[in-house]
């Protein structure tokens, strides 16, 4: 009847109407829309089915929101530890440049590094300090071997193995140094 054809059609202008406002995520629009719908020329299984649409469109709207927001706050926090790094390691160079190496507490190169290693234990750079910071201990070693001076060689070198001691430079070094103190207790010994 034309009644039915008139009906037939106000039904699917209306679930397109729906799904259009539905598909741009105004579900409460889309819901109202229906809900009008439905007062004028009543429920109908059309109806029911937009209406569940609406519903799981929105539940998975929803869920897509949440995740973005997780991406985007986990997207922020490495940003901000990555900024912490890039400071902690500009003032750990500073450090190093002022000789700053392990002392004092909280503003000593060595200290800096360690605590960027506790944010990103692959930091290269980190580790380079450390090692750039071994480095100079055992230089200074060297020099104060060469120098006859075991007293500060093995003070250097202390600290050398404070800062790494896994340096196989280390192990070196304190080998030559406990065979020029052996040398030396002899020496005096024997005069």
């Amino acid at each position: 009847s034309a009644a039915q054809r008139g009906i037939d059609q106000v039904t699917a202008g209306v679930l397109i109407k729906t799904e259009e406002l539905t598909k741009n995520n105004e579900f409460s629009g889309a819901r109202a829309f229906l809900d009008e719908a439905v007062a004028v020329i009543g429920d109908s299984p059309e109806f029911q089915s937009a209406r569940s649409n609406i519903e799981t469109t929105q539940a998975q709207w929803k869920q897509q929101q949440a995740l973005a927001k997780l991406e985007a706050d986990k997207a922020r926090r490495a940003r901000e530890q990555q900024q912490k790094i890039e400071t902690l390691l500009a003032a750990a160079s500073t450090a190093m440049n002022e000789n700053r190496l392990r002392t004092p507490p909280g503003a000593n190169a060595l200290g800096i590094y360690r605590t960027v290693l506790t944010l990103d234990p692959a930091n290269a750079r980190a580790r380079n300090g450390i090692t750039r910071i071994t480095q100079v201990y055992l230089d200074e070693a060297r020099d104060a071997l060469a120098q006859n001076q075991l007293g500060r060689a093995a003070q250097e070198l202390e600290a050398a193995a404070a800062v790494d001691p896994t340096n196989p430079n280390v192990v070196i070094l304190s080998t030559q140094l406990q065979r020029r103190q052996y040398l030396e207790t002899e020496q005096q010994r024997l005069q």
